[in-house]
């Protein structure tokens, strides 16, 4: 049994490697920025394989840059 933890795991790729892992009953702890739908993907791998590690929405924050690292 691994322990894999995989961001980006509301759709796409990331939501296909979600449900391989947890088919085979790995630890998975989920990542994602879209709060509500890693909370629907995480309920139906709870559903359909009885398991879950962690879920964590990702929040992004722009920070400026300062003008000293830019080109202008």
């Amino acid at each position: 049994m691994k322990t894999v933890l995989i961001t980006g795991a509301s759709s796409g790729i990331g939501k296909a490697f979600a449900e391989l892992f947890a088919k085979k009953n790995d630890h998975i702890i989920l990542a994602s920025r879209n709060e509500e739908k890693l909370s629907s993907i995480a309920q139906q791998l709870r559903d359909n394989y009885g398991i879950l590690r962690l879920q964590f929405p990702l929040t992004w924050h722009r920070v400026p840059v300062p003008s000293s690292y830019t080109n202008n």
